[in-house]
């Protein structure tokens, strides 16, 4: 198992802010559309793949979706739903 990197922990405490939990973490809220260039995992996890669409259902658009977000400068929108999809 990986540890969570530090500027993703919670500092509830001096001691943990001293060793770095917290630092330079950067609330998404606080960015327009609510996205921020951050590391969410450890550098070990960062070129996993941990979902694969198949091609059935709704997941070929959500895998149009996500290829879209990969190429876009503001990767960060709603994803598609049933309820978005054209009749």
């Amino acid at each position: 198992m990986q540890p969570v990197p530090l500027h993703l922990r919670n500092a509830t405490s001096a001691l943990q802010k001293e060793w770095g939990y917290g630092r330079n973490y950067k609330y998404p809220h606080s960015f327009p559309k609510a996205w921020v260039e951050q590391d969410y995992l450890p550098p070990e996890l960062s070129d996993r793949s941990f979902y694969q669409p198949k091609e059935q259902g709704e997941e070929p658009r959500l895998n149009a979706w996500l290829k879209g977000q990969k190429r876009s400068a503001h990767p960060r929108v709603e994803p598609p739903t049933s309820r978005s999809r054209k009749k």
